[in-house]
């Protein structure tokens, strides 16, 4: 679906009134489109549709930056486990970047509630100053044995490419013992 303002406008307003009977329309627009009409809302209203998106459309708004300027605010009307919840759905640079953002007493309520994963990378991103390359970096890249065939890789990479952020390369790895052997570059 494409970006038109004033249907979109119109679908916000009838989401509005009934969540949950539009939750899976609205989220037929793009994320881009979504986070742009939600940075328009109040806060609150921001904060009702982005929580009554499908996850993975809520997730997908909260990684665009068109949503950053108000991400903080919108994250901290929603209730804490369901603000974790979206959290761990992001790349792990963007959670980083949002928790550097949230008050420290609302980071502390939603840290323990992420899982193990997202808890280990953001303990390791959230050490280094946003502006050094330590916290700008990410800890998500796609590895894969190198025995697999093309083919296995092609399919590994189709199927990761559906949660990961961007894939820049490939890092093929010695089996079974983890050791870099060679990086392909996409």
């Amino acid at each position: 679906m494409t970006f038109d303002p004033e249907s979109l406008a119109e679908r916000l307003s009838q989401f509005r009134q009934q969540p949950v009977a539009n939750r899976d329309d609205l989220s037929q627009y793009p994320a881009a489109d979504l986070a742009e009409a939600i940075r328009e809302m109040s806060i609150g209203d921001g904060a009702m549709v982005l929580g009554n998106l499908p996850f993975h459309a809520a997730v997908a708004v909260l990684d665009e930056p068109e949503l950053e300027v108000r991400r903080r605010e919108i994250m901290e009307q929603l209730p804490t486990d369901l603000a974790a919840s979206l959290i761990g759905g992001m790349a792990a640079d963007q959670q980083a970047d949002l928790m550097r953002e949230l008050l420290p007493e609302t980071r502390q309520n939603i840290l323990p509630r992420l899982d193990v994963t997202s808890q280990r990378a953001l303990s390791v991103l959230l050490n280094y100053p946003p502006a050094t390359a330590g916290g700008i970096m990410t800890t998500e890249f796609v590895s894969i044995p190198g025995d697999w065939t093309a083919q296995q890789a092609i399919d590994h990479l189709r199927e990761i490419a559906k949660v990961k952020e961007t894939i820049y390369a490939l890092y093929v790895t010695q089996p079974g013992e983890h050791k870099l052997v060679h990086v392909v570059s996409l």
